[in-house]
């Protein structure tokens, strides 16, 4: 059963994968859950099906968005204990084509749109000195990967702010953990794909686009459902002493490893050697 000091959670990115994994997970711990996401219909189908959990509109890149579903929370008497930080996407293509305005789009939703809900909940939960954030991050932001730079850069960013956080609101009863989850079989790999639209058309980098995308369908083939993803979520949140950081499953714990032994110029070449088999 869930831990007493977490009674209601808010989870972004719900419409989906690990957030709505981790939305049935919670409410089945007797968690009081608001789902959260763009897409309102695929939530109130989750929220009809999974008692305990209730459908909110939120765009997390949205300022006025965050305003009203906090309102509409505050309008219920919800005193959120829980945050996972769940929304996000990856940006596919080569660093060189990646326009800026696609950056900043890929920071604002995985980076800022992060921070702005933490700083959403984070006044209540510092006053009533106890509450839980959940961020999810990758494996990708502590090892990089060719063709996905901008997603790798959203989420090394990420973890620097989580960390940062972490240190700073430790001695008001507050934990943060950081979550990776390794090749996990959602829509991640399409929304990329559809992300990077064109952005291989007529670009020197076309062997490399075809290398990465064979790679990323051939690990999402051999992906984990989100549900153990989702479980070391629950555990983590619902702890008496949350950890710090969490690697899940187990794809993620050896990425995570290999990145403490091997150095950069090692890992990078064997990205390469991947790929050049694969083109």
């Amino acid at each position: 059963m869930s831990d007493a000091k977490i009674r209601t959670a808010l989870v972004t990115g719900a419409s989906a994968g690990i957030g709505r994994a981790t939305a049935r997970k919670l409410a089945a711990e007797g968690v009081s859950v608001w789902a959260a996401a763009r897409r309102l219909e695929a939530l109130e189908a989750l929220s009809r099906e999974t008692p305990g959990v209730r459908a909110l509109r939120l765009d997390v890149t949205d300022e006025e968005s965050v305003r009203d579903a906090m309102a509409r929370l505050a309008a219920e008497d919800a005193t959120i204990d829980l945050l996972v930080n769940n929304a996000g996407f990856g940006q596919m293509g080569a660093v060189e084509d990646v326009p800026v305005e696609k950056l900043r789009y890929q920071l604002e939703v995985n980076v800022v749109g992060a921070l702005r809900m933490a700083q959403a909940v984070l006044p209540g939960m510092r006053a009533r000195r106890r509450g839980v954030v959940v961020n999810v991050s990758s494996p990708a932001g502590v090892a990089s990967m060719p063709f996905f730079g901008a997603y790798c850069a959203s989420k090394a960013a990420l973890e620097s702010l989580t960390s940062a956080l972490r240190m700073e609101i430790a001695d008001f009863g507050v934990s943060i953990v950081l979550v990776r989850p390794g090749a996990i079989a959602t829509e991640f790999q399409e929304v990329a794909q559809e992300a990077g639209g064109s952005l291989a058309e007529h670009s020197p980098y076309a062997d490399g686009y075809r290398a990465i995308d064979r790679l990323m369908k051939e690990l999402e083939s051999r992906g984990f459902p989100p549900e153990p993803v989702a479980d070391a979520i629950v555990r983590a949140a619902l702890a008496s002493s949350p950890p710090a950081e969490v690697n899940a499953p187990i794809d993620a714990k050896a990425t995570v490893a290999l990145v403490n032994v091997l150095p950069s110029g090692l890992r990078e070449a064997a990205m390469r050697f991947a790929l050049r088999r694969l083109g």
